[in-house]
Protein backbone atom coordinates (compact mmCIF):
# COMPACT_ATOMS: atom_id res chain seq x y z
CA UNK A 1 0.00 0.00 0.00
CA UNK A 2 2.74 2.27 0.72
CA UNK A 3 4.26 1.63 -2.33
CA UNK A 4 0.91 2.86 -4.10
CA UNK A 5 1.22 5.92 -2.14
CA UNK A 6 4.69 6.11 -3.04
CA UNK A 7 5.52 7.00 0.98
CA UNK A 8 8.05 5.19 3.64
CA UNK A 9 6.58 2.14 5.15
CA UNK A 10 7.64 3.59 8.67
CA UNK A 11 4.79 6.16 7.33
CA UNK A 12 2.10 3.85 7.77
CA UNK A 13 0.67 1.15 9.87
CA UNK A 14 -1.98 -2.00 10.13
CA UNK A 15 -3.29 -3.57 12.77
CA UNK A 16 -5.51 -6.63 13.28
CA UNK A 17 -8.56 -7.35 15.31
CA UNK A 18 -11.00 -10.40 15.99
CA UNK A 19 -14.22 -10.22 16.85
CA UNK A 20 -17.74 -11.55 17.21
CA UNK A 21 -21.06 -10.58 15.36
CA UNK A 22 -24.35 -10.56 17.14
CA UNK A 23 -25.17 -13.91 16.37
CA UNK A 24 -21.66 -15.47 17.43
CA UNK A 25 -19.85 -15.88 14.01
CA UNK A 26 -16.40 -14.74 14.35
CA UNK A 27 -15.09 -11.83 12.30
CA UNK A 28 -11.63 -9.90 11.71
CA UNK A 29 -11.01 -6.34 10.87
CA UNK A 30 -7.41 -5.23 9.87
CA UNK A 31 -7.02 -1.55 10.60
CA UNK A 32 -4.34 0.56 8.44
CA UNK A 33 -3.53 3.95 9.95
CA UNK A 34 -1.07 7.55 9.39
CA UNK A 35 1.83 6.36 11.60
CA UNK A 36 2.14 10.24 12.30
CA UNK A 37 0.22 11.64 15.63
CA UNK A 38 -1.71 14.40 13.56
CA UNK A 39 -2.21 11.92 10.65
CA UNK A 40 -0.86 12.55 7.10
CA UNK A 41 -3.86 11.42 5.47
CA UNK A 42 -2.70 8.82 3.82
CA UNK A 43 -5.37 6.40 4.84
CA UNK A 44 -7.67 8.42 3.76
CA UNK A 45 -6.06 8.81 0.04
CA UNK A 46 -6.14 5.17 0.30
CA UNK A 47 -9.67 4.17 1.14
CA UNK A 48 -10.06 5.74 -2.21
CA UNK A 49 -7.30 3.26 -3.94
CA UNK A 50 -8.44 0.27 -2.11
CA UNK A 51 -9.05 -0.95 -5.51
CA UNK A 52 -5.65 -0.49 -6.87
CA UNK A 53 -3.95 -1.54 -3.71
CA UNK A 54 -5.33 -4.51 -3.53
CA UNK A 55 -4.47 -5.49 -7.00
CA UNK A 56 -0.58 -4.20 -6.45
CA UNK A 57 -1.09 -6.44 -3.11
CA UNK A 58 -2.00 -9.45 -5.27
CA UNK A 59 0.67 -8.86 -7.73
CA UNK A 60 3.08 -8.42 -4.79
CA UNK A 61 1.68 -11.60 -3.85
CA UNK A 62 2.33 -13.70 -6.56
CA UNK A 63 6.10 -14.19 -5.79
CA UNK A 64 8.04 -15.86 -8.55
CA UNK A 65 10.82 -16.91 -6.33
CA UNK A 66 10.71 -20.57 -6.96
CA UNK A 67 12.51 -21.19 -3.24
CA UNK A 68 8.92 -18.92 -2.00
CA UNK A 69 7.20 -20.80 0.04
CA UNK A 70 4.91 -18.46 2.49
CA UNK A 71 7.30 -15.36 2.27
CA UNK A 72 10.90 -14.06 1.05
CA UNK A 73 12.01 -10.54 0.59
CA UNK A 74 10.65 -10.54 -3.13
CA UNK A 75 7.54 -10.48 -1.68
CA UNK A 76 6.37 -9.70 1.71
CA UNK A 77 9.78 -9.55 3.99
CA UNK A 78 11.20 -6.13 4.69
CA UNK A 79 12.55 -4.12 7.40
CA UNK A 80 9.36 -4.03 8.91
CA UNK A 81 7.92 -7.48 8.57
CA UNK A 82 11.14 -9.47 8.99
CA UNK A 83 10.30 -10.22 12.89
CA UNK A 84 7.45 -11.68 12.35
CA UNK A 85 8.45 -13.91 9.09
CA UNK A 86 6.90 -17.20 10.87
CA UNK A 87 3.58 -15.35 10.75
CA UNK A 88 3.44 -14.85 7.49
CA UNK A 89 2.04 -16.55 4.41
CA UNK A 90 1.82 -15.28 0.56
CA UNK A 91 -0.48 -18.34 -0.44
CA UNK A 92 -2.81 -17.95 2.57
CA UNK A 93 -2.90 -13.71 1.71
CA UNK A 94 -3.66 -14.30 -1.48
CA UNK A 95 -6.97 -16.25 -1.00
CA UNK A 96 -7.74 -13.69 1.52
CA UNK A 97 -7.20 -10.98 -1.57
CA UNK A 98 -9.37 -13.21 -3.94
CA UNK A 99 -12.15 -13.77 -1.59
CA UNK A 100 -12.89 -10.53 -0.56
CA UNK A 101 -12.46 -8.76 -3.69
CA UNK A 102 -12.62 -10.12 -6.67
CA UNK A 103 -16.07 -9.77 -8.24
CA UNK A 104 -15.12 -11.61 -11.40
CA UNK A 105 -13.04 -13.39 -13.52
CA UNK A 106 -12.32 -13.27 -16.99
CA UNK A 107 -13.12 -16.41 -18.24
CA UNK A 108 -10.36 -17.03 -20.90
CA UNK A 109 -7.31 -15.42 -18.74
CA UNK A 110 -8.55 -16.48 -15.44
CA UNK A 111 -7.52 -13.53 -14.11
CA UNK A 112 -9.84 -10.70 -11.99
CA UNK A 113 -11.74 -8.89 -14.04
CA UNK A 114 -13.38 -6.21 -11.74
CA UNK A 115 -12.37 -5.77 -8.17
CA UNK A 116 -14.31 -4.95 -5.34
CA UNK A 117 -13.82 -0.96 -4.10
CA UNK A 118 -11.85 0.02 -7.65
CA UNK A 119 -12.01 3.61 -8.30
CA UNK A 120 -11.53 3.04 -12.35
Amino acid sequence: MTQLLGVDEREMGVAAAQSRTDDEQVTRSAFLFDASSAGAGYTAILQRELGRAAQLARKILDCRNDDCDRACHGCLLTADTQFAASLLDRRAATALLDATFRVGQDEQAGTPSTWAGDSR
